[in-house]
């Protein structure tokens, strides 16, 4: 099987898409919805505290730990662009129209129905039709990924998969808490029915994400150009992208997901966050998180953006996280740097599909230079147009991935035949497998 993982072009909005209504973010004692800071500390103790006040790089606390998938499985090889698809954004489309259609009639059906039996009868049917949504969706995903995986369709295909999955969860998560409210007034306190409609509405979260709903956005041609990165393994995928000066970053893990969840309480899942993201935990200003005995959702806020902490049951690890990180107090990368042609380029290297700053100055006066940039890994013929500096002479992008002998970037000077190229190489990631090892 060829794994693979792909540098993208794709139309991605400046400010939020919002592709559904969002889901009513309901805490209750069944989810194990709460605030957690102060019960956090208690289980954390002193040792969380202590690198509160660490600075990295001297711009700001560090926060750039990630979750990633395994790294000998992922190759990044190609770039490709995303653009209106007519074809595309008819199924995301229908297949809202048909979720949203089934959704409705449920909600008239429970109004309209007085009768105990046939109340607690359609519940029934209506959990076990979400539980077999929630499986067909389980398995599009999976064969989206294999398919790709295995060379049968392109990247920009499986984008709009994923795409087409992220809206229906979306919906069926609303469906789900339609059932919820139906089946908490109908059925005792403690009932097999709700804990089980509880879990499915947990699980549905692992197929949304920011980047797949920028990406329907960007198929139904209601967003904005941006890039995006995608990397995959036979069970897991990884997205990122840079929308409004914030790194957005998207992270499944399928495996940890399928070894099974139960028994998971909220004290574990702020423990397993905790020792994940060690520096995110000793910056944060406030914690909250809902979810079910098998896998529990932490957000976590802090300085430098947020973290959505998705943690399973019995393994209790985090086996999905979103991550919307300001790119102002980023804590850029080790840097590289070249002058040629009265130009100097200044890199700050990053792992594939993480953040890249490249500011480029006017050798001369120290001023910054307005060009266009391009990114591309050696060996590969095309060069990807990441965009360009602007008048702060300073871009963000996304760090390629494709060739273990590094990328190489070229700045263009906008209305000039001044040209600067920088050849390196990714640094490594901080993960969260390394904070667990501490």
């Amino acid at each position: 099987m060829r794994l693979v993982a792909a540098l993208l072009t794709a139309l991605l909005v400046v400010a939020s898409v919002h592709g559904a209504a969002a889901v009513p973010a309901t805490t209750t004692p069944a989810e194990m919805g709460t605030d957690t800071a102060t019960r956090a500390d208690r289980v954390v103790g002193a040792a969380a505290q202590t690198d509160r006040a660490t600075v990295h790089n001297g711009t700001g606390p560090n926060v750039s730990r990630v979750l990633t998938l395994p790294g000998p499985a992922v190759d990044a090889t190609n770039v490709t662009a995303v653009t209106v698809d007519a074809g595309g954004a008819t199924e995301i489309g229908a297949d809202a129209a048909a979720t949203r259609i089934g959704t409705d009639a449920l909600a008239t059906k429970l109004e309209t129905t007085d009768d105990g039996e046939e109340r607690r009868e359609l519940l029934r049917r209506g959990v076990g039709r979400l539980a077999a949504r929630s499986t067909t969706l389980d398995d599009r995903q999976s064969a989206a990924i294999r398919a790709y995986n295995d060379g049968e369709t392109d990247a920009r295909k499986l984008l709009v998969e994923l795409a087409r999955i992220d809206r229906t969860a979306r919906l069926l998560e609303r469906r789900a808490v339609l059932l919820q409210n139906a089946s908490r007034a109908t059925f005792p306190s403690g009932s097999p029915l709700v804990d089980n409609v509880t879990r499915l509405r947990s699980g549905l979260r692992r197929f949304q994400g920011p980047v797949r709903e920028r990406v329907a956005g960007a198929v139904e041609g209601r967003v904005h150009d941006g890039r995006v990165f995608v990397a995959t393994t036979d069970r897991g995928v990884t997205l990122t992208t840079i929308v409004n000066d914030t790194y957005v970053r998207e992270v499944y893990r399928g495996f940890l997901w399928s070894s099974g969840g139960r028994g998971l309480s909220v004290t574990e899942a702020t423990t397993a966050t905790a020792e994940a993201y060690p520096e995110i935990w000793a910056v944060r200003n406030r914690t909250s998180g809902t979810g079910s005995n098998g896998s529990f959702v932490l957000s976590v806020t802090h300085p430098g953006g947020t973290l959505d902490s998705h943690v399973r049951g019995e393994n209790r690890r985090v086996f999905r996280e979103v991550q919307r990180l300001s790119l102002e107090a980023y804590p850029s990368g080790p840097g590289v740097s070249r002058q040629l042609n009265g130009l100097v380029m200044q890199v700050n290297r990053t792992y594939p599909g993480g953040p890249l700053r490249v500011a480029v100055t006017d050798a001369q006066t120290g001023e910054p230079v307005n060009t266009s940039v391009s990114v591309s890994p050696i060996g590969q013929p095309n060069l990807d147009q990441a965009g360009v500096t602007g008048d702060s002479g300073v871009l963000w992008t996304l760090g390629p991935g494709g060739s273990p002998q590094g990328y190489t970037i070229t700045a263009d000077e906008t209305d000039s035949s001044r040209v600067v190229i920088v050849v390196t190489d990714p640094a490594a990631a901080t993960t969260v497998a390394q904070a667990r090892r501490r």
